[in-house]
């Protein structure tokens, strides 16, 4: 019984690592967004094209590159853990 509290314990854990690493994605989202718009807005005259590639830019980073593996490293072993909780449960395909 002391087990299984220890690895719901460890899932809750991961499950809060995953949350901030989300949290910390969108808001490196808007910020990148906000500066970059700005500063490619202050070296180019196009308005309209500035923010498009400054939205462009900033999505790419914060939801491709930031902590991507990290991320994932946390998703797989938050399935291990709950394939330990329980074992007859079968992991989603994704």
């Amino acid at each position: 019984m002391e087990d299984k509290m220890g690895t719901a314990r460890t899932i809750l854990n991961i499950n809060s690592s995953i949350e901030k690493i989300e949290k910390d994605k969108n808001e490196l989202f808007i910020i990148l967004w906000i500066g970059l718009g700005f500063l490619f807005s202050t070296l180019r005259e196009e308005l309209l094209i500035s923010w498009i590639a400054a939205i462009t830019i900033a999505a790419i980073y914060a939801y491709g590159f930031y902590k991507k593996d990290e991320l994932n490293n946390l998703k797989k072993s938050k399935s291990y853990y709950l394939q330990i909780l329980n074992p007859h449960m079968q992991p989603k395909n994704k």
